[in-house]
């Protein structure tokens, strides 16, 4: 409980004593993400009231608010979010209370508990690696950060909200070969926005050194079938790199032909996904049988990567329906005991 005794505040009180009155210890908890949770909506609400009632304490907090203040604040969110981790945008509101009075590592320490909790936000992700490019001059501890939110959400089918954040802060960096990289690796992942990556991977390519452009067994096998050609006269170097960019500019369409085709099937069911995010109130039946039906279709695909980072995202929008913590466990033992066979 809070310890809002320095405070005056009528409302605040109020609101303080309407969450603790509706804590009741023998209310059935879930856990999500290693947190105890309330699924109650009407509960939410009176959180949802003393969190912002509490950073208007004093006329709003600041730096040179009273350590009384900023402790019950701090408080309130630490109780608010170990009951309600999935709300991502609380996470960056705290962390940009906590930026406003205590500075940079202290709103550091929030995003880190807060992609701990919820690590397949891309919204959180994209957030928090603004807040590092603005307020950090490592350029390797900002690259780092990328990277790990590139193996948390990079499959995301919205992951060009974070792609496009990635890429602008090479760009600024005027690093063309790890923007080359980067977008290498994006044209081959389904996506809401796939074509214009790979327009910009193709005119990069144009320019780059064709032992990049694509695997070297690829490029060798594209050397010895050119070599094998019959010719009516002998082949330049420059005739060479010209025909093996022609063989590799129709390995790029291949490889976009094949993220357009995965795309479009997945579109079937992500145009459907209303609420990607968590909330304490129920998804519609519908919504909730698109899930099933989406999560059928990625299991019979095969990919264990993409599959599990759907299970994931779909865990967060329905986190408070067993149906889906429970197949989401009985496929992971599946996968177990396929690896325990193989072996």
């Amino acid at each position: 409980m809070a310890d809002f005794s320095h405070s005056s505040d009528t409302e605040l009180l109020s609101l303080n004593a309407q969450v603790v009155s509706t804590t009741r210890p023998q209310e059935p908890i879930r856990v999500t993400n290693n947190a105890l949770q309330l699924a109650d909506p009407e509960e939410f609400e009176h959180w949802d009231k003393l969190v912002q009632a509490a950073q208007l304490q004093e006329g709003g907090l600041n730096r040179n608010s009273s350590p009384q203040a900023i402790a019950s604040t701090r408080e309130v969110y630490d109780r608010f979010l170990a009951r309600f981790p999935l709300f991502f945008g609380y996470w960056k509101k705290y962390a940009d209370l906590e930026f406003a009075i205590a500075g940079t590592e202290a709103a550091d320490l929030v995003y880190e508990r807060g992609v701990a909790s919820i690590s397949n936000s891309v919204d959180l992700w994209q957030n928090y690696c603004n807040f590092k490019t603005e307020t950090n001059h490592d350029t390797e501890t900002i690259s780092d950060l990328f990277e790990r939110g590139a193996e948390s959400v990079g499959l995301d089918f919205l992951g060009h909200l974070f792609w496009d954040k990635y890429l602008e802060f090479e760009e600024r960096l005027n690093a063309e070969d790890r923007v080359f990289s980067i977008l290498e690796r994006i044209i081959q992942i389904p996506m809401h926005q796939y074509a214009r990556y790979f327009e910009r991977y193709h005119l990069m390519a144009a320019k780059r050194p064709v032992a990049e452009l694509a695997p070297p067994d690829i490029i060798e096998r594209f050397r010895i079938d050119i070599e094998q050609e019959p010719v009516t006269k002998a082949k330049t170097p420059a005739d060479t790199e010209r025909l093996l960019r022609e063989r590799i500019d129709a390995y790029h369409m291949e490889l976009f032909n094949r993220t357009q085709a995965e795309t479009t099937k997945r579109w079937t069911y992500e145009q459907e996904i209303k609420r990607p995010y968590y909330h304490v109130t129920d998804l519609d039946d519908a919504q909730v049988s698109n899930w099933r039906n989406y999560l059928d279709f990625e299991e019979l695909e095969g990919d264990y990567a993409r599959t599990k980072f759907l299970y994931e995202r779909c865990l967060v929008t329905v986190a408070n329906n067993d149906e889906f913590w429970l197949r989401y466990a009985r496929w992971m033992l599946s996968q177990e005991d396929g690896k325990k066979t193989e072996e």
